[in-house]
């Protein structure tokens, strides 16, 4: 056979090919060793059903996998979902976080809702890591709150004419347990939306 060729007719060498640039556009959201993989496994279940068939010629056999397996759209974006979900866990990379989880929105009420918490989730991280940060740099716009009224205000504040400081530079560390503490259960929740 020829390099790439599977089979012995030009049809269904032409059929193979279709399905699996089908399966290539729905890869190209994931690096490309991880695309390569889903796309091995999905040949490997194609071909070896295409062998196992007992229908006389190798159109039938291939077409009868292909819908056995299923369309591209609808069994690529869950592989996709998942591999995207176990590089964010392996990473801990916060753009691969954000990835998987907006990856997931629209597949669902309850994986968008959980997308939703967890990217609130990974935002309140960063906000958390940049006040620790950003504290020694601007010392009066950071920190905790309060007004003559009993109002708290937690954050960067820009205007604190009125406003009366609390916690000092030790929101410091506060920031960076507490935003520790948020971004591990980012990457813990992410196994939820498996």
């Amino acid at each position: 056979m020829d390099k790439g060729k599977y089979f012995h007719g030009e049809d269904v060498n032409k059929i193979w090919g279709q399905y699996f640039s089908e399966v290539d556009k729905h890869l190209k959201n994931i690096p490309y060793e991880h695309g390569k993989v889903i796309r091995r496994e999905l040949e490997s279940h194609a071909f070896e059903a295409a062998q196992a068939d007992s229908a006389e010629t190798e159109l039938e056999r291939l077409k009868t996998s292909f819908s056995n397996l299923g369309k591209p759209e609808y069994i690529v974006p869950p592989m996709v979902a998942e591999a995207l979900i176990e590089i964010a866990q392996k990473s801990n990379n916060p753009l691969d976080v954000i990835r998987a989880v907006t990856f997931q929105i629209g597949s669902g009420i309850v994986k968008t809702c959980l997308s939703i918490m967890i990217g609130i989730l990974a935002l309140l991280s960063g906000i958390l890591f940049i006040m620790a940060f950003a504290k020694p740099f601007a010392p009066e716009n950071v920190g905790l709150y309060t007004d003559d009224g009993g109002t708290f205000t937690f954050g960067i504040i820009m205007n604190t004419g009125n406003l009366q400081e609390h916690l000092g530079y030790s929101i410091v560390p506060i920031g960076i347990v507490l935003g520790l503490i948020c971004y591990r259960l980012t990457i813990y929740f992410l196994k939820y939306l498996k």
